[in-house]
């Protein structure tokens, strides 16, 4: 199997940017997510049930769409959960944000719950309140 890498994504959130990065697979064509960062060499992957665009990469940002703060306090430490759509194909994804104090550094990170699944634009239409 041969993976093309198709988009970067940018989630800009609390002064803070993290990058996803998605490969296309020459076999289903669907996409593949990189935790590890731009390049897949020696490393694995995660499967999405997103077909490609097949389109030339491209670095999009992603749009933030909601977003729930369960800590934030005084010395600028915050967690949330929050919403992300990816325009080029359609798909919200959440994400967990993570910003902190360790050892007198900062540190940022931010995880997606391996529980989440991507939702479609037409699906989430269809259920809105």
């Amino acid at each position: 199997m041969n993976l093309t890498k198709e988009v970067t994504y940018e989630l800009n959130y609390n002064g803070d940017v993290h990058r996803i990065y998605h490969f296309v697979d020459d076999i289903l064509n669907l996409r593949h997510e990189s935790i590890y960062g731009e390049t897949i060499e020696g490393e694995a992957t995660t499967a999405l049930n997103i077909k490609a665009t097949n389109t030339p990469h491209q670095t999009i940002t992603a749009q933030l769409v909601g977003e729930r703060v369960y800590i934030e306090d005084e010395n600028g430490r915050k967690r949330a959960e929050l919403f992300y759509f990816l325009p080029d194909v359609e798909v919200y994804f959440k994400f967990n944000y993570q910003k902190g104090m360790e050892f007198g550094e900062w540190y940022t990170e931010w995880t997606m719950p391996m529980s989440v699944s991507p939702i479609y634009k037409s699906y989430a239409s269809k259920n809105k309140k």
